[in-house]
């Protein structure tokens, strides 16, 4: 099911709702419900705020050619590259946006309190279907709390990679059962499974000469002799490439005149809007 839902200083107000097919994304979700708005509630004025599932220069482009806004979450990937241009001449200000917890932390407690910040540079986006353009601004969006959960996942997603590759290490050089090229990679693949911190880590089966394997002890009981031993690598370069973007994330909207800090508040306000998804 698609629901828009509508928030204001009383909370989450589902307007309107509709049920897509199962093996639909959210592209084409959100493009039958613009469709369906647009024919049955024909809103004068309209802007819709979504997550990074529907962002796309088509789904801006449409809403513009109907007079409507946009705001929506995009790829951090899709404007990394855009930040590094631009990063230099960024001007920063703190949102007025918090939480309700950061707002009481506030005034009680000695808890750490976290903030976002803002900066925006002017874009243009370029459809690859219809090869059109549209003129659009990119919100840049930094959060001291996401800063502190990236790093904190980071560390602990290299810990775990770290540890069970250095035990198939250890079972490839005992010679234990299913240590061949084809099985370690296939358990390598499941430790690194989707995991961001996978990047950092290479690995190779370096096949042992005869005088290698001659050098070994004799294989225990229920072992065999090894004939690879496993090598791997952690690229700590790497992670300092990627550290100043921690807690970075980005918005995109063709609400050229809105302030950048009252768009940032409506955009925070989905909280409201997941909720009332939560009960639809």
């Amino acid at each position: 099911a698609g629901l828009c839902t509508v928030v204001d200083e009383f909370g989450a107000l589902p307007i309107f709702g509709h049920t897509v097919a199962g093996n639909q994304n959210g592209h084409t979700a959100v493009a039958e419900q613009l469709a369906l708005l647009k024919k049955h509630l024909k809103p004068t004025e309209l802007t819709i705020i979504s997550d990074r599932g529907t962002f796309s220069a088509g789904h801006l482009l449409r809403l513009s050619d109907s007079g409507y806004h946009s705001l929506a979450a995009a790829p951090w990937d899709d404007f990394r590259s855009l930040f590094d241009e631009q990063w230099k001449t960024l001007i920063w200000k703190k949102a007025s946006y918090l939480s309700l917890e950061q707002e009481r932390r506030r005034t009680q407690g000695n808890l750490p309190q976290e903030h976002y910040e803002l900066a925006v540079c002017r874009h243009q986006l370029i459809d690859r279907d219809s090869k059109r353009s549209l003129n659009c601004r990119v919100i840049f969006v930094f959060s001291t709390a996401d800063q502190k959960v990236v790093r904190e996942r980071r560390a602990l997603q290299i810990e775990k990679i770290q540890t069970e590759l250095t035990k198939i290490q250890k079972s490839v050089a005992n010679g234990n059962r299913s240590t061949d090229p084809a099985s370690i990679t296939r358990r390598v693949e499941r430790v690194f499974g989707r995991k961001q911190a996978a990047k950092y880590f290479t690995y190779d089966m370096i096949p042992l000469s005869e005088k290698e394997q001659a050098s070994l002890p004799s294989p225990g009981r229920g072992r065999k002799r090894p004939t690879h031993r496993l090598e791997f690598h952690f690229d700590k370069k790497l992670v300092k490439q990627d550290e100043p973007y921690d807690g970075l994330n980005a918005l995109v909207t063709t609400a050229m005149q809105h302030s950048t800090d009252k768009l940032f508040t409506k955009f925070k306000q989905q909280s409201y809007a997941e909720h009332a998804n939560h009960i639809f």
